[in-house]
């Protein structure tokens, strides 16, 4: 899977559009077409994010809801932290919950 960066996909959509109205109004076309190839070749070399696929706490088999219970604060375990409030967080230590 490739996350693209839609900011930059549209402005390299905008530029490309703009060369071929400027390609049109010197040939003298009055209408400009954009095939559904071109789409696809802009989409195909968008520009990607630098992202990773994280697993967020309320889907953590190491969260109970108000802690997280992983080895990895100091020496004992992560319920000596502070409660989490949120399920969204993340960590480096966080493992999918089984179905």
């Amino acid at each position: 899977m490739r996350l693209i960066d839609v900011d930059a996909l549209w402005a390299q959509t905008k530029e490309y559009l703009e060369k071929r109205i400027e390609e049109a109004n010197m040939t003298g076309d009055r209408a400009v077409c954009v095939t559904w190839h071109d789409a696809v070749i802009l989409i195909k070399n968008a520009p990607t994010v630098d992202a990773v696929p994280v697993i967020r706490c309320k889907d953590c088999k190491h969260w109970d809801g108000y802690y997280c219970h992983h080895k990895g604060y100091g020496n004992g375990y992560a319920n000596y932290s502070p409660p989490i409030k949120s399920g969204e967080g993340f960590c480096d230590w966080a493992e999918r919950k089984e179905e």
